[in-house]
Formats: structure tokens, sequence, C-alpha cells
């Protein structure tokens, strides 16, 4: 390999990041976008003496998500297709991609599938079938490509990135639709939940009362006669429930009300099926299914028609199913059709700018769109981006002047809470939020909750009655809907057993139900049943007198505690996550031992199942967390000699434990949440002293970062991430500066 020219901004870049330590040889084309170029020198029979040149795209959801590998120059090859160049390999599938694959695995990778393809997932079947059947010619038009390659002197990339018609149609796993997450790092496969059990039949009450009042018009038959000419007796009682149009028209006294017949001239008959056929599944609990262009279709006569829950319904399927690509298009149709899709869309926009920052869609809005995503204080974007967002939409755009005046009057350093590092245009509510909830202070237990800002990087005290009474430590807290659930702890004299729960709405505290044991040193997490309700697993600790094995389960829904089986072996101070709907419990103490060995819950078997697979270290007063659903973080803790600086991650698909790079201070009893695409840790004693200090853990580039202290030393705390809550505003004391904004 051999290393392209770049700029010396570019350079330092590279020096600092995951990819410059693990290959030599990269170039970044483009210095806005997280694309890097390689060029390698071809192996084998064919590819002998030649050097072939391809992009790897770092999306936003990487090392979660994996990267998409497209080749600058044509490639006849049964793994790469030829519509976008894209090679369909194994290790790049979203099934099987790991976030802990190297950039060098990736290499290696490119290389061994160039020369022995994985024929069981071919998207260039010709060249599959060339490569079985007649294997001269595809050697022969391999090597002229290649070849034809080497000999440019120059290499650029001039194949746009295709639809996602176009992937469907090659089977290719990268970029698919539903893996844009407009919530979290969560994928959107099936329309949501709006069924049957949100929905009541026409055969109710409320109907049969209406049925009554309109007499006995409502049971005269009743034909409509749609655009296509066709003519269909329909109920009037169902189409009066279902829709406000219909509604109107058989209470009012239009001459067409009184009519049998009633003519549809901009409706097709196909059109009426399908919002019949809606409301058919919800009443048989079913979710009906709908391809992005079927609901659009759909959504006009659903709307001209007013079959609300259908609109409700539609609106939800496009939403989940939008794309970088296609959202502001989605936006633009649906203003013209459903307010309600149109305030969806723009909700998504708003929260997911910084990725269509990241893909340069944005450069697709119009001037006023832009401006009034700038205007908006829910704007999730980071402060750094935000002169580069006008700059660089001013540069696509040079006939434009509104934006530019917009911005002069509004750029500006501001002290607090927001813009202290960078101008910005407003101060902004972040999307989500870190609360530190209780811990162990230099004078016990404390009742002191800080929130972390995370586009103004500091902690500010709460003052919204968070405080918890009383105060605790090495306790559990959980978020489950709109309220904290705090559970157990020790205040320096006792073990807790009650259970606290703060509603973020009414911002009141109020009593849970009891534990039914004592527990302080219990490790929590959240566990989601079959029917899509949340529940905390609350795992082992201590009661005052011996270390617990016992689990229990919280039902908010019923607010009650029910016993679960015990754990294999007694565990303290461990940590506790949740992966593919499954608790796991890594680490801990058991009063003479420290613990390195992991187990899971089996809910069908009601067992605790032993990991095959021990971390790497022994760790107890350690924290863990899930990053995805299939890959947790275990770091810091006490091996028995020291406090512990070191980060270990594992996935569930393969059971290994890989080390991560340590932090910057070692620490036990702290605190650890997942804010983006970093883990956070706060506070916990150092082996000295208990701290304040503050890091996270950036996986892009592999390493710690330093952030703002916490305003107090603490140990024992809780971290907990809230997101998208109406109380954030409010809780991180952000001023609403009112700018108005005409579109």
């Amino acid at each position: 390999m051999t290393q392209s020219a770049s700029s010396a901004a570019y350079a330092k870049l590279v020096e600092q990041s995951r990819i410059r330590r693990e290959i030599e040889g990269v170039s970044k084309p483009n210095e806005n976008k997280e694309i890097y170029q390689f060029r390698l020198r071809g192996e084998g029979d064919i590819y002998r003496n030649t050097f072939l040149t391809f992009q790897l795209d770092l999306t936003v959801e990487y090392p979660f998500k994996p990267p998409i590998l497209r080749f600058t120059h044509p490639m006849y090859h049964p793994n790469v297709d030829q519509i976008a160049n894209e090679m369909c390999s194994s290790l790049l599938s979203s099934e099987n991609w790991k976030p802990a694959t190297t950039i060098e695995d990736i290499l290696l990778n490119v290389l061994e599938l160039l020369n022995d393809p994985d024929l069981s997932r071919p998207v260039n079947f010709e060249a599959a079938h060339d490569f079985i059947e007649n294997h001269e010619k595809y050697v022969k038009k391999c090597s002229e490509l290649a070849r034809r390659q080497t000999n440019f002197k120059q290499h650029q990339a001039s194949f746009p990135p295709p639809t996602y018609e176009d992937r469907q149609l090659i089977r290719t796993l990268l970029w698919q639709m539903e893996d844009w997450d407009v919530r979290t790092a969560e994928t959107l496969t099936s329309p949501p939940t709006s069924t049957a059990m949100h929905y009541s039949s026409p055969n109710t009450a409320t109907n049969s009362s209406f049925m009554k009042n309109q007499g006995d018009s409502m049971e005269q038959p009743f034909y409509l006669v749609t655009e296509d000419g066709v003519k269909k007796e329909v109920d009037r009682c169902e189409l009066a429930y279902y829709s406000k149009f219909f509604r109107s028209l058989f209470t009012s006294d239009y001459s067409d009300s009184r009519s049998s017949v009633f003519r549809l001239s901009i409706v097709h008959s196909s059109d009426i099926e399908a919002l019949l056929g809606v409301h058919k599944d919800f009443e048989r609990g079913l979710s009906p299914q709908f391809s992005i262009s079927e609901a659009l279709n759909l959504l006009t006569p659903a709307a001209y028609l007013q079959f609300d829950t259908v609109v409700e319904y539609l609106s939800n399927v496009i939403a989940a199913k939008v794309t970088p690509q296609n959202i502001i298009t989605l936006l633009r149709y649906s203003l013209m059709r459903s307010a309600l899709l149109a305030r969806k869309i723009w909700s998504v926009i708003v929260r997911e700018f910084q990725v269509l920052y990241a893909t340069k869609e944005f450069l697709k809005l119009q001037e006023s769109e832009l401006i009034a995503l700038l205007s908006d204080k829910n704007l999730v974007i980071d402060s750094k981006d935000e002169v580069n967002v006008v700059e660089e939409w001013r540069a696509a755009h040079p006939e434009s002047t509104r934006l530019t005046s917009f911005s002069k009057a509004r750029f500006t350093k501001r002290h607090l809470p927001d813009g202290a590092y960078n101008p910005v245009i407003r101060n902004r509510v972040p999307a989500e939020a870190i609360v530190a909830h209780g811990g162990w202070g230099n004078n016990g237990a404390t009742a002191i909750i800080e929130i972390y800002n995370s586009r103004a990087q500091r902690w500010y005290p709460c003052r919204l009655g968070l405080e918890s009474e009383p105060p605790r430590a090495y306790h559990g807290v959980e978020l489950i809907n709109d309220s904290l659930v705090v559970c157990g702890g020790f205040d320096g004299v006792t073990q807790f057993q009650t259970t606290r729960i703060f509603d973020l709405p009414t911002r009141k505290w109020r009593d849970g139900r009891n534990m039914n044991e004592k527990r302080c040193y219990l490790t929590t997490t959240q566990i989601v049943d079959s029917y899509g309700h949340s529940h905390i697993a609350a795992c082992g600790g201590f009661n005052g007198t011996n270390r617990l094995l016992s689990v229990e389960f919280y039902n908010p829904i019923v607010d009650k505690w029910a016993k679960g089986a015990s754990l294999s072996k007694v565990r303290s101070d461990g940590a506790t996550f949740t992966l593919n709907g499954k608790v796991y419990c890594v680490g801990g103490f058991d009063g003479s031992s420290m613990h390195w060995d992991a187990e899971y819950f089996d809910a069908e078997a009601n067992s605790w199942v032993q990991m095959s697979r021990h971390m790497r270290i022994r760790r107890t007063g350690c924290a863990g967390t899930a990053l995805t659903d299939n890959v947790a973080i275990v770091g810091g803790g006490f091996d028995g000699r020291k406090r512990l600086n070191s980060a270990e991650m594992m996935d569930r698909r393969e059971g290994i434990w890989h080390p991560l790079p340590e932090m910057l201070t070692g620490r036990s009893n702290f605190g650890m949440s997942v804010l983006g695409n970093y883990v956070h840790v706060a506070g916990g004693f150092d082996g000295e002293r208990t701290t304040h200090e503050n890091e996270r853990f950036d996986f892009r580039n592999r390493r710690w970062q330093a952030l703002p202290d916490l305003s107090e030393t603490k140990s024992a705390l809780r971290l907990i991430k809230i997101a998208s809550q109406p109380t954030l505003e409010a809780l991180l004391h952000v001023p609403d500066e009112k700018i108005v904004v005409e579109w």
C-alpha cells in the first residue's frame, strides 16, 4: 500500500484516529465526510501486479453498524454489485458485523474474498456463473478490468450511492432503509404497534348511540361510485365510525346526504377497499404491512376522507421508514397532505439533523427550511458544527441572502448554558442528558442530583425536586416511561428495602411497593416482556448481614416486586445489563472472592446460565452497560490489589471479551451510561479518595476523553440517561429565546 497525498489537517486527524493505528496508506478524498480511500496491491493469479482502489465509508453509526465498502472502478466479481461497485461480504453484513472488527480485518477479508469469492451470497450472478461454469472467461474479464484500472493516472469514484430499491434488488445488506434509526441505536424494521390493542370496534356503545340518534336512515342501503366507475355497497354505520367525512355527510342537510348513491370522483375503488381493510385488520388485532410507497399512496385518500386512525397509522409507518436520502422530499410531500405526518417528519429531522449534516443531505433544504431548523431550540446539532452548517449551505447556494443576514444577527458566543466554546444561533435543549443520582460524598450519602448537558459539556445541579429523600448510595435507579424508579441502597446506617418513584411530568415523588429484601450494593437493569412492558431486574447485593444471590423483578404497572430465580453464585458490586432481551450479571464479590465470570437469565427455563468465557480481569465495584442489543462494555472496579482503569467489550454472539483502551483514571464504584456514541463514566473511588472526575469513551477513535468534573466528589452513584423527556428543558435550565421565524 502507498500513501496518497493529504492535507496537514487531515494528517493530524489520522494520527489520532483508529485508522492510523491499524493500517498505513490511506487517503481521505473528502475532508467533510468519513470516507477513507485505500489502494491495495492485488494478489493471486488474477490480480497480481495490479492495484485496486476502494473507499470505506464509516457511517455515523460506525462501529455499531458496518462501514460501506465501495470500489472506485468497475469490478467483475460475484460479491461486487455492478450498480454501485459495493462489496457484499459476510463480514460486513448487518447480521454478522461486530464492533470489535478492525479495519485491518476488513482489508484482509477484501484480499481473501477477491481470490476466493463467497458463492453463497452473490450479487453479480453473471460473474458467479462464469466463475463456476466458464472460469477461463471469468479470469480474462477480471484481469482486463484490473489492469485497465492500474493504468489509470487518476482514480475518481463516479458511481453515486444506489437507491433503497436498487439495494433491495441486488440484495445487499448495507444501508438498508430500516437501518437508519429515527430514535436511538435501535433498528426499525416494522410498522409501529398501533393495532387493535389501541383500537375500538364500530360495534361500541358510542356508535350504537349514534345510530339510534340517526334513526332508520343509517339502515338504508348506501353505494359508493369511485373514479374508476366501480359501484360498491358499503355500511353507513361503519363509514360514519371510520371517517369524519362520511359522518358529516350522513348527519348534514346536504342534498347528497339523502341519496343512496355517492360519487367519489378522485378516489379509486382499490383505495376504499384498502382503507376499510386496514380497519378490519385492526379489529382482528393485526398490524397491516405497508411499504413506504404503498403507505404514501394510501395516505392521500385517507387524509381526504378523514380516516384519522388510518392517517395516524400510515404516518407512523412512513416516519419509521425515512432515510437521510428521502426525508426532505417526504417533508414537502407531507405538508400538502397531512399535518400529522409533517409534524412527525419534522421531529425526525430535528432529532437526526446531525446525520443529515454528516451525509450532506442538509444541502437539499430550502433557505426557509434551514432557518426554521436553526431557530428550533430542540435541533440536535453539535455546537461546533453550527457555523459549518451555515457556511457549507451558503457555498452551495450563493444566490441566497436571507440566511446570511439571519446568521450574522444571531451567531454569538454565550456564557451559559450553551455556546461557551463555539458561536451558536441560540441556546438549545439536547435530545438526551445524563442524571447523576445519589452516591457517597465527603459527608456520607448525598441527596444532591446533577445533570449533564452534552452541548455545554458540563454538569449542573438539579433543582426540580429530584433530590432523593432519604439520601442513598449503592442503590439502583432505572427510568421507565416517565418515571425514575429508585430502589434499595444505603445511607451509612440503614440498608434500604424501599422503592421511591419520581414522576418527571409532575416532578413529584411517591412511594412504591417495598422490595422483598433489603439490598445495597445491588445492580439493576431493564427487561421488556413479550407485551412490550418494561420491568426492572434487581440482582444480588448485601442485606446488612449477608451477600445475596437472590434476584427480584419490579412490575411498574401493578407496583409489585416478584422473586425470580437465584443467581448461580453470590454477587454484590457487580455489573448488570440487558442484551437481546436477556439480563446479564458480570463480576462482583461474594464476601471472599472477586468474580470474573458472567451469567445470563433464561426466562423460559427460569434459570441462570453461565457463559463459557470469562472476563480478562476479576472485577468488583465495576460498572457495565449495553451499547447495542448485542454488545456491552464493562470497566473499572477492584481486583483485590488496586483500582482498575481497564475496560473490555463483549459481543454476545461470539461470547469473547475484547480489551479496550484504558480509562484515564482507575476507579471503582462509579457511574456509567451511554450518551450518543459515547460511554460516559463519572465519580467513584480511585484507591485514595472519592473523585469527581468525568470522562467518556469515543468508539470511533477508540480513546478516552476527559470531561468537566462533577460539582462534588462522590462514589456509589448511578448515572441514568434521560432522552426526549418533556421536562428535559426545565431540568437543564435552558432559557427560551423565543425566536420567531416566518416561512
